[in-house]
């Protein structure tokens, strides 16, 4: 039950921290986004669930996050070639080290995200609210710090929610 309503939580965090409305007032319209991305990610999770326990060694880490990160390179670049040709996009070098400085990290950290899935004790429905909790709150933070974003009374209790959110999840055995 405590899992259960830790996941509940994080959803309604997901929402409230993502509003970018002037007014605290929620709308359906702030639902979208946050449950585009909750769907999405879930299903990215358990893709890469699914190939951990399934279809990996633990050797394999490497070689599975060169096949994805592969695979989106090459669906971006010829994404990117034909938006060049058809002149819907100027190719900037800024974009170009505004990819390779996120992709690195997010190479590594799904290295590690899958060995904490292959250890002991840490199952996938602790380590993936936990990753994308952090990542909620991290991105708040940051966009806090390096772009002085102002954060409403919303954006605080999702903040404050997917803290609580993780506890509930953290301690639910």
């Amino acid at each position: 039950v405590m899992k259960i309503a830790g996941i509940i939580a994080a959803m309604v965090a997901v929402v409230f921290t993502s509003s970018k409305e002037k007014s605290n007032s929620f709308s359906a319209k702030n639902l979208f986004l946050p449950l585009l991305l909750f769907f999405g990610s879930g299903i990215n999770d358990s893709f890469v669930k699914l190939a951990q326990a399934t279809a990996m060694q633990p050797t394999d880490f490497n070689s599975f996050n060169q096949i994805i990160f592969g695979v989106a390179a090459l669906i971006g670049s010829i994404v990117l070639v034909f938006l060049l040709i058809t002149r819907k996009k100027k190719f900037e070098i800024k974009n170009v080290i505004g990819g390779i400085l996120l992709g690195v990290p997010n190479y590594f950290s799904l290295i590690y995200l899958i060995k904490a899935l292959a250890q002991p004790g840490f199952n996938s429905t602790f380590v993936f609210p936990l990753v994308n909790i952090g990542i909620v709150l991290l991105t708040g933070v940051a966009g806090f710090i390096l772009f002085k974003e102002k954060f409403t009374p919303l954006n605080i209790a999702g903040m404050l929610l997917a803290v609580g959110s993780l506890l509930l999840i953290a301690f639910s055995g």
